[in-house]
């Protein structure tokens, strides 16, 4: 575990992701030397001034999310475990069936989310590395949506071609995987790894919470009409035998994956 890399990306939210992704990962107790926060060019000062010293701050660009991943495949090793996330994480959960309503043991103030229960967040990355490594994968990652209701009706682990979100995802770094959409870089990743090894992992019964459009700064700032019809644009005609348009109660225009089947036994 001492070996896995934690990188987060984060813009213009350097008080967010002290009191969210940090604090989140202070109490599942990773290692500060293990994260690398990866920050617009010209804030580099600001998150170094406003963070523990033990942190690695990184040049990630400031030209949108897509670069940022593409700085961080670049600057970690071929073969490497990388755990990407987003700078707003409260919480990680597991699926967990159950009678009534539960404080959450780390605020008194909040009750958990219905069936679900903390996740054991450590022992879930070293089982979805663990998971690659078995299945010869490079991408793994959680449920996208935090709804028990849906998630009880999936299976625990899929290995087909679906959307592994971006929030917390794991992968082993390949150079060879650059994105290009800001906006659904995550479905393109999804893609990508699935072409190149035939599946990717995705544990049905397990979900993040994130306050990914809330507040100043992040991808709140960048989310137009414009821009995400432009890359349902981009994505239908880069990946059209596995891209098509997704109508939905969304006021922004949405795409939906097609149901591919890992070539993994």
């Amino acid at each position: 575990m001492d070996k896995i890399k934690y990188a987060v990306r984060s813009y213009k939210r350097h008080k967010t992701i002290k009191n969210k992704t940090l604090s989140f990962l202070d109490h599942n107790n990773i290692p500060k030397k293990q994260i690398y926060i990866f920050v617009g060019e010209n804030e580099i000062d600001i998150y170094k001034n406003s963070l523990d010293s033990e942190y690695n701050i990184v040049n990630g660009g400031s030209r949108g999310t897509a670069y940022c991943d593409n700085k961080i495949t670049e600057y970690f090793d071929e073969d490497e475990k990388i755990v990407l996330m987003d700078d707003d994480i409260k919480e990680a959960y597991e699926l967990f069936l159950r009678e009534g309503k539960e404080k959450n043991p780390r605020n008194d103030k909040r009750l958990l989310p219905s069936n679900l229960r903390l996740l054991d967040f450590q022992l879930f990355i070293k089982d979805g590395f663990d998971l690659l490594e078995s299945y010869n994968l490079t991408l793994f990652g959680m449920y996208p949506v935090s709804n028990s209701y849906f998630m009880q009706n999936t299976k625990p682990i899929e290995l087909d071609l679906n959307f592994i979100i971006g929030r917390i995802c794991g992968f082993i770094n390949k150079k060879d995987i650059i994105v290009n959409d800001d906006c659904r870089d995550d479905y393109e990743r999804s893609i990508k790894h699935f072409k190149n090894t035939g599946g990717v992992l995705r544990f049905n019964h397990t979900v993040c919470e994130a306050d990914t459009y809330i507040g100043a700064g992040g991808l709140a700032e960048s989310r137009t009409y414009e821009k995400m019809e432009q890359s349902v644009n981009y994505m239908l005609t880069t990946y059209p035998d596995i891209v098509s348009r997704k109508k939905c109660k969304s006021k922004y225009p949405e795409i939906r994956l097609k149901k591919v089947k890992s070539s993994i036994k």
